[in-house]
């Protein structure tokens, strides 16, 4: 019990603060006062053009020199504000994408890939020849072969009754949605795979170690820039980085 009044006296005593060696330190725990202007509420958004709409509408609300638009990732971006006098930032407005959801590394059975491909992927000469095989191909009619990570044999329907020997495309060039809708979704190559287990399953496996990524982010840089570009905020400044 005495050890315990000990430690509150103690605690009730102002801290000690001491300079050495360059640095600075307390004897005690300090614990920040939350700033009387930080933000409160960060605004949430789902379309480039929402955020675009924001700053070409609320003018009023812009009131320091200068602001930042962070591409942080193909699916999300930020609007900041300046550097404030304890070298922070608020987050005055956040953007995220609404994407479809589709698993990639992932074996699906015939017909959810098939509704997943045609429904989560712009159309390309790649996407229509993955959609025909991993449609033709039919229970217990994948071939032996000498697996050397590019092809693979199946059996295919080519007409009424009658079927021909193909190979599966190893490596195709694809365009899921993948990050905001008003910018060009980036080509991405892929390994395309199918199993029998069951039936007949199909999977995409990425391919293009995430350099998607990096054109996306400078897409989403380049319509941001070229959306603001004629917006008048007097002597403020809004720059955007990637």
């Amino acid at each position: 019990m005495l050890k315990g009044l000990f430690e509150y006296v103690v605690g009730l005593a102002k801290p000690e603060i001491v300079e050495s060696n360059g640095g600075t330190y307390s004897d005690k725990k300090l614990y920040a006062i939350p700033r009387k202007n930080a933000v409160k509420t960060t605004l949430q958004m789902s379309t480039l053009s929402s955020l675009v709409d924001y700053i070409k509408g609320a003018e009023e609300d812009f009131t320091l020199s200068s602001y930042l638009i962070q591409v942080v990732s193909p699916t999300e971006v930020r609007l900041l504000s300046q550097l404030d006098e304890y070298g922070d930032r608020d987050v005055l407005a956040t953007v995220s994408a609404e994407l479809p959801d589709f698993r990639f590394d992932y074996y699906y059975d015939s017909e959810p890939f098939l509704i997943g491909v045609r429904s989560k992927f712009q159309e390309t000469e790649d996407r229509e020849l993955v959609i025909k095989f991993a449609g033709s191909a039919e229970k217990n009619t994948l071939q032996s072969y000498k697996d050397d990570g590019i092809s693979q044999k199946v059996t295919v329907s080519s007409g009424i009754a009658s079927k021909e020997e193909a190979l599966v495309p190893g490596i195709v060039s694809l365009k899921p949605f993948s990050t905001f809708t008003e910018i060009e979704q980036p080509e991405r190559e892929f390994v395309f795979r199918m199993r029998e287990d069951s039936g007949i399953k199909c999977a995409l496996f990425e391919a293009d170690g995430g350099a998607w990524r990096h054109e996306a982010m400078w897409h989403i840089q380049a319509y941001l820039e070229e959306q603001l570009e004629d917006i008048s905020l007097g002597d403020k400044t809004i720059l955007v980085i990637a």
